[in-house]
This record gives structure tokens, C-alpha cells and sequence, in this order.
């Protein structure tokens, strides 16, 4: 199983996204300094050389878990958030938000499985959270 697992890839992330979204307002309402935040109009410089400049701002708080299990991120990030004064969608310049759950699985001749579940705790807590849940699955 361990070495299914390196072939595995299983991120659950939080995004924020606002033309007006302020990082700092957001971490303030929500307890917890995000994995990564730009505000609109923030120019950047890409992994290529590029300066890009931001047209929406966002705001993303990552798990940072190494488990395939979608459960124990989602618990992870519950944790993180429990000092939350709002829910994401209701603090100010916030115009959208999103729990995306990427799974990514390494490619070979042989069909995979990947068998993941949420429970009903999770699924309670996520629509506390006022916010849409996205699926990216790459193979």
C-alpha cells in the first residue's frame, strides 16, 4: 500500500477569491494565516521570469497533509479554522469560495482505484462553511 500511495496524490485546499479581498481582514475573521495570498492588482513574478500582475485577489489555506484520505484533510483543515469568526463566504471583499479536493494519480497500463469518503461530521462541517466544493481528479 505505501508504495500505492507514492503514486498518490490527494490535496484539499480552501480558496477565497474578491476583487477588494484584503488578506489581512480575511486571516483576522478566520484565525489563521493563509498558504497563500495576493490582493488585486499585486504584480509577481513567475516561476518562468514573467511579472504578472493579479487581477482578482485570493486567499488559499492548504492541509499540508501527506494521507490520501480526503476524511483526515478535511479534519485538518476544520482544525485550522476553529477560531473562525465567519464563515469564508460571508467575510467582506470575499465575492466567491471554494473547498477543491485534487486527487492525481500516476499513470500506467494497469487500471487504479481510489476509494476515499467523507462522513457525515465532514459533510456538516463543509456546509457550515456557506462555500462550493470542487473535484479536480488528474490520471
Amino acid at each position: 500500500m505505501e508504495e500505492e500511495a507514492d503514486k498518490l496524490v490527494v490535496d484539499v485546499v480552501l480558496y477565497l477569491y474578491g476583487t477588494s479581498l484584503d488578506p489581512v481582514t480575511v486571516s483576522a475573521n478566520l484565525g489563521v494565516e493563509a498558504s497563500k495570498a495576493r490582493i488585486s492588482g499585486e504584480k509577481w513574478v513567475t516561476s518562468s521570469g514573467k511579472t504578472v500582475t493579479t487581477k482578482t485577489g485570493f486567499w488559499s489555506l492548504e492541509t499540508d497533509r501527506k494521507t490520501p484520505s480526503i476524511s483526515a484533510q478535511v479534519q485538518t483543515l476544520k482544525e485550522k479554522l476553529k477560531f473562525a469568526r465567519d464563515p469564508p463566504s460571508a467575510i467582506p471583499g470575499v465575492d466567491r469560495a471554494e473547498l477543491n479536493i485534487f486527487v492525481a494519480m500516476q499513470s500506467s497500463d494497469e487500471p487504479k482505484t481510489y476509494t476515499s469518503s467523507l462522513t457525515a461530521d465532514d459533510l456538516l462541517w463543509l456546509s457550515s462553511l456557506r462555500i462550493s466544493l470542487t473535484f479536480d481528479l488528474a490520471y
